[in-house]
């Protein structure tokens, strides 16, 4: 492997752990949104019954993906 090869590589690890990073990020903030949401002392009493049932079965799917 050559060194323009290499340095190649090495950028395209580093962008790609920028935006692994970003990703994880944003789901992170997603996730708190949802469970605010879902937290009555929180925004929980805006939320409709049926909202709140599709973030539980979001989130219950995100779990058994793990």
């Amino acid at each position: 492997m050559t060194n323009e090869e290499r340095t190649a590589m090495r950028e395209h690890i580093v962008w790609l752990t920028t935006e692994l990073e970003s990703a994880r990020k944003k789901l992170k903030q997603r996730d708190e949104l949802l469970g605010e949401m879902l937290n009555p002392d929180q925004l929980g009493h805006a939320v409709t019954q049926e909202i709140r049932g599709r973030i539980y079965a979001m989130l219950y799917l995100q779990e058994e993906n793990k």
